[in-house]
Parts: C-alpha cells; structure tokens; sequence
C-alpha cells in the first residue's frame, strides 16, 4: 500500500494546507455574502471526500498510473 504521508514535513504540510484553508473560508464566505456556517459545512464536506477519494485511489485504479 502507498502511503501519502511518509514524513513529518509531509503530515505538517497536509495540516497546514488544511487549516490555511479553513482560516480562509469564513472570509471568503464574507465576501461572497453567505453565512460563515454554509462555507464551514462545504468546506468540510469536500475535505470528506477528499480524504475518501485518496484512500479509494490508493488501492483502486484511478485517473492514472
């Protein structure tokens, strides 16, 4: 099994990213005029699948070698 995170720098910056864009979304949200909530909500329903995708991908064929 591949694994996506082999190292510390790798789990950090996966973290990272993650939260970098968490602090983003109730801005974003602001701008766009709807409710820090519904930016939240989408935010973690992508980040689910996200996460489902690339353990799918891992063991499955995906959209290449």
């Amino acid at each position: 099994m591949i694994s996506f995170a082999d190292t510390g720098w790798e789990v950090f910056s996966l973290a990272g990213v993650f939260l970098f864009g968490l602090a983003l979304v109730p801005k974003l949200s602001s701008w766009l005029g709807v409710p820090a909530r519904h930016g939240l909500t989408l935010y973690a329903w992508h980040s689910v699948f996200c996460v489902v995708y690339i353990l799918y991908s891992m063991s499955n064929p995906a959209d290449s070698i």
